[in-house]
């Protein structure tokens, strides 16, 4: 007679998943029909952007959520208005995101083209890896 500690189970274990979030574009999957989601580093990532490219007051109910980086776009563009960026951005990060262990910002200025290249170096509090993002920012007129 066979019991149930004979039968051998297989355990998939999946990828942990420490956070998720919604695709910023919501898009769907094309088999199933569902939101694609961001997990973990992915996540963080999209969120970072989002927060840098966030004024202050433009979310419904958190007026103190974002930065004024696009006040600071027309400006002009030198070494101490990259300064000014690389402050407001490690402000905002350090506000607003608490899944962000540390971070190493640099903010290069690109006159020729009228442009900040923003590079941000971090790490997730579940993970030792250093991840990073590049963002660049350019005025629209």
């Amino acid at each position: 007679m066979a019991s149930k500690y004979d039968r051998t189970e297989v355990k998939t274990r999946k990828r942990d998943v420490f956070y998720s979030d919604f695709d910023i574009n919501l898009n769907t999957h094309p088999a199933s029909g569902l939101l694609i989601r961001k997990t973990n580093e992915a996540a963080v990532r999209q969120s970072l952007r989002a927060l840098v490219m966030t004024n202050l007051g433009e979310r419904l109910y958190q007026p103190t959520t974002g930065g004024n980086i696009t006040a600071t776009l027309f400006e002009p563009i030198d070494n101490f208005t990259a300064l000014a960026l690389e402050d407001a951005i490690k402000l905002t990060i350090f506000n607003n995101e608490p899944r962000v262990a540390g971070t190493n910002i640099k903010v290069v200025a690109d006159p020729l083209i009228d442009s900040y290249t923003v590079t941000i170096n971090f790490t997730v509090h579940h993970s030792p890896d250093v991840l990073s993002t590049e963002i660049v920012l350019k005025r629209i007129r």
